[in-house]
């Protein structure tokens, strides 16, 4: 008899379920969970399995199906060597990335990336108080130690390569490259992370690099230039974190799960993946500023992406956190937005002093509250899970200088030097955001 009551309001229930209309994008870009949303959030967790377990049992990869827990190649050494790009793929890119900083308020930043045509793109930060950027070839370089220095340059076509380079010493200034806002510069060296006097070199695979630099930089409140060089010593001292094999699968489900599918979505997700890969280390030695030596010791991340397709139109916005604790426990926690592929990704890691890892599953961050207007906040706050624990992150922003990037200055970069509080222990770092330039 009961059957008889349950079948039909089963019934209603299922209509009414199938004929929900999904919820709207919120922004018009933000896509929401919807009717469909667990199912498909199940089933991407159990393919992602299956791909971690082909991972683990795979001997050698070639790095077409690489992703989504399947890695790239088949050795770190193979991972950190400059890539090949395709010929046929005039988007490719080779890309590091370095950032840190100190209690002291000293910062750097620094990368570069490698493009087709001999293109390299590049920024590097140093900030005394210090920090430095580089931006070479896509190789990014991040520390942080109370001086700010930030380069980075872009390799393109003819040798041209987009440089950035800041340079803040509280009782000196805040120094730049004279070619900023702007980013093209020509490069100096073929098929090197090279341009404007800025250079990084690969020391040895996953432990150590170099980066140097011997140029002019202009000090933006007397209007009048400086001589500048150093030569530092990047140093790892946690293991690398692998976005293709670890990310938590919880939040790359959810990512997938909240768009609409079809092959043609499947297809593009395919063809603009990147392998990405991050690694915390310490960057140490002298900046001469003039003739004035400053001695600089700062922990920061360093990364490296590459793939067959890098174009900064795709991004509408990303913000991603980077610091380290008094412990030297490193951070790593952040959302990118792609329309195209996921409007919602989230990623990041806690890398503990006693070597272990935890992936970020959950955070409470979501772009239409934080700078959706253009405007990222002086200080914010976020919650997100690794692990079995709950990290309430504050930032504060101590610097915050913009460069452009991309062919027609397609990205608006906010390079954000700042102090963190996580869980009541102090920390310092780099909280970088990036939008769609509209004025492009």
């Amino acid at each position: 008899m009961i059957i008889y009551i349950i079948a039909p309001i089963s019934a209603i229930f299922l209509i009414k379920w199938l004929t929900a209309k999904d919820p709207s994008p919120v922004c018009g870009i933000y896509n929401q969970k919807n009717k469909w949303y667990f199912v498909k959030f199940c089933f991407l967790k159990f393919m992602l399995y299956l791909r971690k377990k082909q991972n683990q049992n795979a001997q050698v990869t070639s790095g077409s199906n690489a992703g989504y827990g399947m890695r790239s190649r088949n050795t770190p050494e193979d991972m950190e060597k400059a890539q090949t790009l395709p010929e046929d793929k005039p988007l490719a890119v080779d890309a590091v990335y370095f950032n840190g900083g100190n209690k002291d308020g000293h910062y750097v930043v620094a990368a570069t990336a490698r493009r087709q045509n001999n293109i390299v793109q590049t920024i590097l930060y140093l900030r005394v108080c210090y920090v430095s950027r580089i931006i070479l070839d896509r190789i990014y370089f991040i520390f942080i130690y109370g001086y700010v220095m930030s380069p980075a340059t872009t390799l393109r076509q003819n040798n041209i390569v987009q440089t950035i380079l800041y340079l803040r010493i509280p009782e000196i200034g805040f120094l730049e490259i004279p070619s900023l806002p702007d980013t093209r510069l020509q490069g100096t060296e073929k098929n090197a992370f090279a341009a404007g006097g800025l250079k990084f070199d690969v020391v040895e695979p996953m432990k150590k690099w170099k980066l140097s630099y011997n140029g002019k930089m202009r000090n933006r409140t007397t209007d009048k230039l400086v001589d500048v060089t150093f030569d530092l010593e990047w140093v790892a001292f946690t293991k690398y974190f692998d976005f293709d094999t670890d990310l938590h699968p919880n939040a790359m489900a959810d990512a997938i799960a909240r768009e609409k599918w079809s092959r043609k979505y499947f297809d593009v997700l395919k063809s603009v993946h990147q392998t990405h890969y991050e690694q915390f280390g310490q960057i140490s030695g002298t900046v001469n500023i003039s003739g004035e030596e400053k001695y600089i010791k700062v922990d920061g991340v360093r990364d490296h992406s590459y793939g067959n397709i890098r174009d900064w139109k795709y991004f509408h916005r990303y913000a991603l956190q980077y610091c380290t604790l008094e412990d030297r426990t490193a951070i790593c926690v952040g959302t990118i937005c792609m329309p195209m592929t996921m409007s919602r990704l989230l990623v990041g890691y806690v890398l503990h002093p006693d070597g272990k890892m935890d992936s970020v599953s959950w955070s409470d961050f979501e772009f239409y509250d934080y700078g959706e207007d253009g405007k990222p906040p002086k200080e914010m706050s976020l919650e997100f899970t690794a692990g079995d624990e709950t990290y309430n992150m504050k930032i504060t922003v101590i610097e915050a200088p913009i460069f452009y990037i991309g062919e027609g200055r397609d990205a608006k970069i906010h390079e954000r030097f700042c102090t963190y509080d996580v869980n009541g222990q102090k920390g310092w770092g780099i909280s970088e955001w990036d939008y769609r330039n509209k004025e492009s």
